[in-house]
């Protein structure tokens, strides 16, 4: 047995409101269409599943905030301009040119590594997008401007950090503010999926890591996807004990929210 296999805390009490729905949803739903986690941890998914339906009612009476709006269509403007150089890429593969067809195959894999949907959820897509703009002009700068792409990457770039900062500008205005219906709604998810958490470690300690390893992988991809992300916005404390190195992996804690 790997004794390391384990899925991965994370400090939930200390995520914005959106962030610890979509980490809860995420979670909730990668359980349930995981037939080894259903047949094993039924009951702590079962939980968590009660517990998600009542934040997310308690979210949705929640009143929008006015840049809501802004933020859908500033993720409508990114999404168009990503596909138009995913689909400028994907044309030149067919290039009469040699060196066109050459390169488009070199940027067609940059794509491809990212597997970005714009379907995807906002904090996901934005990271994922992130990434690739990093790569995108770090490393393939040479291929972009070959195949006439600068200028589009560098509107790509704009219409992300566009998008971050309405996020965070929302947040901003949000405060931060915790009504104390949605304070019970989150206090109960946070006990379900730490039960959860521990229930999946515990199994695979009990001899289930083969049956479980595809979720714990999967789920420590997010935490710490979502980590990095958060951490680039001061979001989640670094809570990690005594690691000096990549601290997005291990047990950085769930940190108990605070008694009162």
């Amino acid at each position: 047995m790997n004794e390391s296999l384990e899925m991965h805390s994370i400090p939930v009490h200390s995520l914005d409101n959106p962030t610890h729905y979509e980490l809860m949803r995420t979670t909730l739903d990668s359980a349930q269409t995981d037939s080894n986690v259903m047949k094993l941890a039924k009951e702590a998914v079962n939980q968590l599943d009660e517990a998600v339906q009542a934040e997310e009612k308690v979210l949705k009476v929640s009143q929008k905030n006015p840049l809501s709006d802004q933020i859908k269509e500033a993720d409508a403007k990114r999404d168009s301009d990503y596909m138009f150089i995913k689909n400028t890429v994907s044309v030149n593969k067919k290039n009469p040119d040699p060196q066109m067809q050459q390169t488009a195959e070199q940027v067609d894999l940059l794509f491809k590594n990212y597997s970005i949907k714009v379907s995807d959820q906002y904090d996901r897509e934005t990271g994922l997008m992130e990434n690739l703009l990093n790569d995108a002009e770090q490393q393939y700068a040479a291929q972009l401007k070959i195949l006439g792409l600068t200028n589009a990457i560098k509107t790509l770039r704009a219409d992300n950090n566009q998008f971050i900062a309405l996020l965070k500008q929302r947040t901003l205005q949000e405060g931060e503010k915790v009504t104390g219906a949605t304070q019970l709604a989150r206090t109960a998810t946070d006990a379900a999926f730490i039960n959860l958490r521990k229930t999946i470690n515990a199994l695979v300690q009990l001899g289930h890591e083969t049956e479980l390893t595809p979720f714990i992988n999967y789920m420590n991809a997010e935490l710490n996807r979502l980590k990095q992300q958060s951490l680039h916005t001061s979001k989640i404390p670094n809570t990690g004990g005594g690691n000096t190195g990549d601290n997005t992996g291990g047990n950085d804690g769930e940190e108990e929210p605070p008694q009162g």
